[in-house]
């Protein structure tokens, strides 16, 4: 039996993603951005989430050479635990670097030592693969580093590292996946900072890149567009940040206005425009927001099916937005249109809405 406290619920979901890590590289990159790995008490509850997920085939095996891994990184650091459990050695000029890297908590340090280490003259008689990677963590930590300030250099350097980066190594390699996870972060970044449509576009043409990896492109440019207005809105989601919020809406409505009548995807562009826009409204008290919010996930219900899986959750949705609008203006048929898309799943009334424009 484990006492969990509320602090545990975090800890456990970070050891989930430990758990889950498929390479020794990905397991590193889980404890570098979470520290609290490296107590007591996620040794105590490694177990539990072991336990989870264990079958009777692996028994101790996942576990097992995961708690020597946090305990070898306690010991003598997270990059030498690495690089016993990966089976790799960094060259000896290296190490006084990584040490840095591994020590420091400061991004403007770490970045710091990775441009000493791209400046060194030993650094092009690397090997490829190893070259990628420091460039790809380089920029890693510089886009790190643009989030916590007005570093707009930030950006462009990290772009720049990781376009030499990308030709180094295949896109199907560990690190050329990385290289390209990192790449869509710089230029969603700077599709925030300046809004230049040649951003958004690379970034989706990397969605594409990482599609055709995974064996499941879509030829469809829309989908790349929403897909884009979505990861823009989960970022807001998890990060507070409007420009990115911003930016999901004025992506969302370009895929929405971009959509046929007959997509069958439109309902849940729609659903995702008007959930965006009610969180603008939320922030900046625009009452058009506001409007435009209900009338998109009015659509959206209207466009689904009464048995879709989805509807209920558009209802539910449509009723968030419309007791929002009558805490604001007080309308009764606002009230009493939150109250059946609550109730009535099968039936909401949407007559009174007025104009359906989005």
């Amino acid at each position: 039996m484990y006492d969990l406290t509320a602090a545990d619920v975090g800890l456990l979901t970070v050891l989930t993603d430990l758990v889950s890590a498929s390479t020794w590289d990905e397991a590193r990159d889980v404890v570098d951005q979470n520290p609290v790995l490296l107590t007591d008490r996620a040794l105590v509850l490694l177990d539990l989430v072991g336990s989870r997920i264990a079958t009777p085939d692996n028994g101790d095996d996942i576990v097992r050479p995961l708690r020597r891994f946090l305990t070898r990184s306690r010991e003598i650091g997270t990059v030498a635990a690495w690089e016993e459990h990966s089976g790799r050695r960094l060259p000896s000029w290296l190490t006084p670097y990584a040490d840095r890297i591994e020590s420091t908590e400061d991004v403007t340090a770490e970045v710091q030592a990775y441009e000493e280490i791209l400046a060194h003259a030993e650094f092009v008689g690397l090997t490829p693969q190893l070259r990628a990677q420091i460039l790809g963590r380089a920029a890693s930590a510089l886009l790190r580093r643009s989030e916590a300030g007005p570093q707009h250099d930030d950006i462009d350097r990290a772009l720049q590292l990781l376009d030499e980066a990308g030709p180094l190594v295949p896109d199907d390699s560990e690190v050329g996946g990385e290289v390209l996870s990192h790449l869509l972060f710089g230029h969603v970044r700077r599709y925030e900072r300046d809004g230049a449509e040649r951003d958004l576009a690379m970034a989706m043409d990397v969605l594409r890149q990482e599609d055709r990896r995974d064996g499941h492109e879509v030829s469809d440019h829309i989908h790349y567009m929403a897909t884009m207005g979505f990861a823009l809105l989960d970022r807001y989601e998890r990060h507070g940040l409007p420009a990115s919020l911003n930016s999901a809406v004025r992506i969302l409505q370009q895929a929405v206005d971009a959509s046929t009548g007959d997509d069958p995807e439109l309902p849940g562009r729609l659903d995702q425009l008007g959930g965006a826009r009610l969180r603008l409204y939320e922030l900046e008290g625009s009452a058009d927001q506001l409007r435009r919010s209900v009338a998109c996930l009015a659509r959206a219900v209207e466009m689904t099916a009464t048995s879709a899986p989805e509807r209920p959750g558009r209802l539910s949705n449509l009723g968030n937005a419309l007791l929002t609008r009558y805490e604001r203006d007080g309308t009764p048929a606002d009230l009493d249109a939150a109250i059946a898309s609550g109730c009535d799943q099968e039936t909401a009334p949407h007559r009174h809405l007025g104009s359906t424009a989005v």
